[in-house]
């Protein structure tokens, strides 16, 4: 599981990406292609 570190969050620290299976990450790093964004992008909130 990728996710952020749960004791360096706050209100004013959030998260700035959702949490994700490394399997669904690299499923999706695989399916965008040679895009010119990154895969993480598509992760953030």
């Amino acid at each position: 599981m990728y996710d952020p570190i749960k004791e360096l969050l706050s209100d004013e620290n959030p998260p700035f990406y959702k949490e994700t299976l490394v399997r669904g990450y690299i499923k999706h790093y695989y399916s965008i292609g040679l895009d010119a964004k990154t895969a993480i992008s598509d992760f953030r909130l």
